[in-house]
């Protein structure tokens, strides 16, 4: 019985209707100060003291630790994201109130639109698998019981939960539920809140919180049929005032396949995730291969802002209903998390920090957790309200930053636009003189073009070939007795199931290292062609007159080629080229729906960096098989004589049996056919951006007139005045 955790205080409070410690104390038999000591710090209420109260109010033991728990007082954080806030209503009030004429409409929607994605709450996603408490914690961090919780898988759907405050003034319920967009198969976008039109189009109900139940949850009563996929709800509670949560379904039901997928594509979507494994089956096999999935593409909010953070300051890895561990002993409980923490590292292989730095204590991102014991869960709060607390300025900084760089780009172009007005103004015959050059150079232009075309996607092709060439070379290398078995010497392997659990996750990652290592060589080597093919398509659009570059008609073929990647799901390896162009790579991705700090965390990264995140967006690059193979190879738990080269030939047939390698190149197969399929929206965006183009150039040539030039002219010069009076 040692380590109960007994809320003292509450019990005078509520069901002794709130005796006074010295009372209590005499009654009891004990000293006023060590009642104090007690409530102050629960693990000091001893079992001889339980039976003393107990005995004494006429109840049995068992009735006492027993009481109802009050709720938890609501989590408390100090409101820091005033300043961002402020910032964000004080740009959208200077879009608003500035005339700038409709010639640059769309420039002004862009911005709003990248005001509205930049400037917004870091999401905190809530993931584990099924059972654990995550709505559970959730209720308690926020002192609510809004969300459904259970003792049984509970939340089915994505429940996106934020502050009243952020509540727009079209919705008058407190949930909407909605389906998934039919023309796009894509579960709601929670950065479209403001979008009636888009939110209304997608609604299913709404109403009051019982929603939640209805269509929420696998019991209720609209489960099995629904088409709901999310639902917003909107909660006054001050950790909302700084962040919004998500609550994802948890994975491994087996009830909707869809749910799993859904699960582990979100995550990329987050800030910071919180991932739960029940203490009494802490981190298995199923959470550690999660886990591992999800670092690479976890937002690298440490390399964001002035801020400084620890490395994975975002990732918590929790030990949920933490009571049920000989009721709260904390030493069994640190033991725990010790033995889970060591599991995790030793399944980890040394490729998945190249990206990233590595924590000096990995330990220190896992926690114990649980809404009966304030003191179980201290560590955690404190942390959380820590990084809650300063991730706001993270955001700031970082919006500040992919705007003013955004601004700076429109404004380079529209000097080049002033710059050509002004020359039509100056000689328009020399002007006339250039557009003709340009139509007698536009069938070798765009022949040249189709070529050039051409041979990127016949390098697709050869990278596909050489990839799936060589992870056939990494598989045989990895996959065979001899080299297993000197892995499991290296690693100090047992013969256990936890470590063939371990080990074969580890196997696992050596994998997906060595695949991620040749698609990251091959994806640079790609993006160096792609450059080449954008230097060749600016070198064909250029012309002089007399030995005068012709400044009429400016045109950004690296913006207009990046711009054909916002329409599409994946991006295969033109993300390493896409990760190169630094903050449009971040507006792209912000404007899709990904967080700030996951696109500043990808566009700031190195190239694997950004493959491996944006194939989690869309689908991992390469499958987890580890789950595959430990239910072979777990079978077998005591085995005699040379047991390693026992166990290393069923680990080999164990893959050959579950297509591992056929798998892997499936996956490979997959990540060059959404790369070439990227590159055919790009290159088709730049062609038809380039025919726009020209077509405007010969309207203003033809239709000359120097009074709508001059004005042309003095709109654009308007336009430039106003992104640099932009107020930060």
């Amino acid at each position: 019985m040692d380590g109960i955790i007994f809320d003292l205080k509450n019990f005078r409070a509520k069901q002794l209707n709130g005796m006074s410690q010295e009372d209590f104390a005499k009654q009891v038999g004990i000293s006023q100060d060590k009642v104090s000591r007690m409530e102050s710090d629960p693990k000091q209420v001893s079992l001889e003291i339980l039976i003393k109260i107990a005995t004494h109010f006429g109840m049995t033991l068992d009735e006492l630790i027993s009481l109802p728990k009050p709720m938890a007082q609501a989590l408390s954080v100090d409101y820091t994201w005033s300043s961002a806030e402020f910032i964000r209503q004080t740009l959208l009030d200077y879009i608003s109130h500035n005339n700038v004429d409709s010639a640059y409409g769309s420039e002004i929607k862009e911005l709003a639109a990248l005001v509205e994605k930049t400037i917004r709450k870091p999401k905190v996603a809530f993931i584990g698998r099924s059972d654990v408490g995550k709505s559970t914690m959730i209720n308690t961090l926020l002192g609510t019981a809004r969300m459904p919780a259970h003792w049984t898988p509970t939340t089915a759907i994505a429940v996106y939960v934020k502050h009243t405050n952020d509540r727009p003034a079209y919705m008058d319920e407190d949930v909407w539920v909605f389906q998934s967009d039919a023309a796009t198969d894509e579960s709601w976008d929670d950065t479209r809140l403001g979008d009636e039109a888009y939110c209304r189009s997608l609604r299913l109900s709404s109403g009051n919180y019982d929603l939640l139940n209805t269509y929420g949850t696998r019991k209720g009563e609209h489960f099995a049929e629904s088409k709901a996929t999310a639902a917003v709800v909107f909660i006054d509670s001050s950790l909302l005032l700084n962040c919004d949560i998500v609550d994802l379904p948890g994975y491994g039901t087996g009830d909707r396949m869809e749910d799993d997928l859904f699960s582990i594509r979100e995550k990329s979507k987050a800030d910071v995730l919180v991932y739960l494994s029940i203490a009494n089956g802490f981190m298995r096999s199923e959470d550690i291969s999660y886990i591992k999935d999800a670092i690479p593409s976890l937002a690298d909010i440490e390399s964001c802002g002035n801020v400084e953070l620890k490395p994975l300051a975002n990732l918590f890895i929790v030990a949920s209903q933490a009571h049920v561990i000989d009721h709260g002993n904390l030493e069994e409980l640190n033991r725990i998390l010790t033995a889970g923490c060591d599991r995790f590292e030793r399944a980890l292989t040394d490729g998945i920090w190249d990206e990233r730095r590595k924590p000096v204590a990995l330990i220190e991102r896992f926690y114990s957790y649980t809404s009966n014991s304030s003191v179980l869960r201290e560590r955690f709060e404190k942390d959380f309200c820590s990084l809650i607390e300063v991730l706001p300025h993270v955001v700031e900084q970082r919006a500040k930053d992919i705007i003013t760089e955004w601004a700076a780009s429109k404004d380079a172009a529209l000097q080049n636009v002033i710059a050509g007005y002004q020359q039509l103004l100056d000689d328009r015959k020399k002007c006339e003189e250039a557009l003709r050059e340009y139509e007698r150079q536009e069938p070798q232009r765009h022949s040249a073009f189709q070529k050039a075309r051409q041979r990127i996607i016949e390098s697709i092709r050869k990278y596909k070939r050489e990839s799936e060439e060589e992870v056939v070379v990494c598989y045989n290398n990895v996959i065979t007795v001899d080299n297993l078995v000197s892995l499991m010497e290296q690693r100090d392997i047992r013969k256990n199931k936890e470590d063939l659990q371990i080990f074969s996750s580890y196997v696992s990652g050596l994998l997906q290292d060595e695949t991620n290592a040749i698609l990251k060589e091959k994806s640079r080597q790609l993006a160096a062609d792609i450059d080449e093919f954008l230097d060749t398509f600016e070198s064909s659009t250029a012309v002089s007159v007399d030995s005068v570059f012709f400044k009429a008609s400016p045109f950004n073929a690296k913006q207009a080629f990046a711009a054909g990647l916002t329409g599409i799901a994946a991006y295969g390896a033109l993300s390493t080229w896409a990760a190169s162009c630094g903050n449009l790579w971040g507006y792209i991705l912000v404007a899709k729906g990904i967080s700030l700090l996951s696109a500043m965390g990808i566009s700031v990264s190195s190239t694997v960096a950004a493959t491996s995140a944006v194939a989690a967006i869309s689908g991992p690059v390469v499958l987890g098989i580890a789950l595959a193979l430990i239910t072979i190879i777990t079978v077998f738990t005591i085995l005699s004589g040379g047991w390693k080269k026992s166990v290393a030939k069923i680990f080999v047939e164990s893959c050959r049996d579950e297509h591992v390698l056929d798998k892997l190149q499936a996956n490979i197969n997959t990540y060059w056919a959404d790369t070439q399929s990227a590159f055919n929206s790009s290159a088709e965006n730049l062609e038809a951006e380039w025919k726009k183009h020209m077509e405007t150039l010969r309207e203003r040539i033809h239709a000359y007139d120097i009074n709508a030039i001059t004005a042309a002219k003095a709109e654009a010069e308007m336009m430039r005045n106003f992104l640099q009076n932009i107020p930060f």
